[in-house]
């Protein structure tokens, strides 16, 4: 075998690796000598099927002041699952955690998909995990005000504050001077300074209560702030504003676009959804009055429209008439729910069909389950709805009870939604109809055989 007698036999057990490369990968036997570990198995075999993967979004609350935590419901969530500091996971079905976080505590929540609310188009997959902290009680915000022409600035006392931080900075400077345990509430500024406050909690406070945010700035300069732009949103994503008194031109940054664009009017911008834009007020640009203004920023949102129930009209056995209703999960804009639907699809077991102007169907069924789901416009502030069904189900058959003397008598568990009975005595031709629970049959000897008849407006089958 190539041996001398002196090893194992096998070229990789024997080898030396005396030849190992840079990557610490012998050129003699393929291996790495100072590797630990072996490959892994081969994973089970993943197929992708065609459908769009759609993860869920899970839109957590902030912690309210007592640190209870809730969620919105995810329309294609199966439960939900938490976490509390690292601790072991846990499901929930309910909208909120169990227990409130202490101060400084957090909690991670994520959705988890429901197969059964994937579509033939669509496949759900959990959420990212989102994570809340409950923040210490904090510490209102100073409102400094400057109080006169010669630059004294002044604010109210903060409940539980002990002391005030403050930095002063040039009017055309970002940051400046900050000045920590200040005991007063006022302050002298130099001409074209600026100054912002925030109050600091006791001592013996600050296991529970945080400081303040930052105050804004007030400004004691020869120059006035332009108003910042009002933004409105239209529902097709056109972005407009008000004139801004003082402003010659308009600049505006579209989702972080590193060169700003100028316009010289209030606006005409379309956004696609999901795009921010930030605008701001520009003076002429040798005024001696104005500064430019702050940003004002706002984003493009679209809501999905939701079919919120089904109503059964009427059936028979192949035909059926039933009416929907649509909303949305935000109405929060021009365009109402009903307006901004382009058509319906309908599937009653024999194929998706169109319903265009309507909020009902009437035509024939097959199958258990009825499905409906509306599509929205192009230019609308919604997107379509995903699929709401209801499923028939059929009535339990009576139990049928006879008498000696030949009277039969039957119940039902389902009495509100049955509106009579058929029965058929054995070797006879007819069906009889009754809206009673009983028949005779005579004291002859002979048998009896009963059918629930369902509401036409129920969810039920005979």
């Amino acid at each position: 075998d190539g041996s001398d007698g002196s090893g194992s036999g096998n070229k990789e057990e024997d080898c030396k690796h005396t030849d190992a490369n840079k990557d610490n990968i012998c050129d003699t036997c393929g291996k790495n000598p100072i590797a630990k570990f072996k490959d892994s198995n081969w994973t089970n075999w993943e197929t992708y099927d065609g459908r769009e993967r759609k993860q869920l979004v899970l839109k957590v609350n902030d912690p309210d002041s007592e640190g209870n935590v809730t969620w919105q419901a995810v329309a294609q969530a199966k439960n939900y699952v938490y976490q509390y500091d690292e601790k072991k996971e846990k499901e929930t079905k309910e909208l909120k955690a169990p227990k409130p976080l202490k101060p400084g505590q957090s909690i991670k929540i994520k959705a988890i998909a429901d197969p059964e609310k994937n579509t033939a188009d669509i496949v759900y997959l959990d959420s990212e995990w989102v994570t809340v902290t409950f923040d210490k009680n904090k510490l209102e915000t100073p409102k400094p005000e400057l109080k006169d022409k010669e630059g004294n600035v002044e604010w109210e006392e903060i409940e539980g504050a002990s002391t005030y931080t403050y930095e002063i900075a040039k009017a055309s400077e970002a940051s400046g001077t900050i000045t920590q345990g200040f005991n007063k509430r006022k302050v002298k500024l130099e001409y074209e300074t600026k100054i912002r406050v925030k109050a600091i909690p006791y001592k013996q406070d600050q296991d529970d209560t945080q400081e303040s945010d930052w105050s804004e700035w007030v400004f004691y300069a020869s120059k006035k702030f332009l108003d910042a732009p009002t933004l409105t949103v239209k529902d097709n994503g056109q972005v407009t504003w008000e004139a801004v008194e003082g402003a010659e031109k308009y600049e505006f940054i579209i989702n972080g676009q590193t060169t700003p664009t100028t316009a010289l009017n209030t606006g005409n911008k379309l956004l696609n959804e999901g795009e921010t834009i930030k605008v701001r007020a520009l003076p002429k640009d040798d005024s001696q009055e104005y500064d430019p203004s702050p940003y004002s920023e706002a984003t493009y949102t679209k809501y999905q429209l939701v079919i919120s129930e089904i109503n059964i009209d009427s059936k028979t056995k192949k035909d059926v008439i039933f009416n929907w209703k649509v909303d949305a999960n935000n109405k929060n804009t021009q365009q109402t729910p009903q307006a901004s639907v382009k058509h319906y699809e309908v599937d009653a077991g024999e194929g998706i069909k169109k319903v265009e102007s309507s909020t009902s169907y009437n035509g024939t069924y097959s199958g258990t389950k009825i499905k409906v789901r509306a599509i929205a416009k192009e230019d609308s502030r919604y997107t379509d709805s995903d699929w709401k069904e209801i499923t028939l189900k059929q009535l339990e058959k009576p139990v049928v009870k006879v008498t000696a003397k030949g009277f039969a008598t039957w119940t039902s568990t389902e009495t509100d939604y049955i509106r009579g009975y058929e029965y058929q005595i054995k070797g006879s031709d007819t069906t009889s109809t009754t809206q009673s629970a009983s028949a005779d049959i005579g004291s002859k000897v002979k048998s009896i055989r009963i059918k629930a008849l369902a509401k036409t407006t129920s969810e039920y089958t005979d």
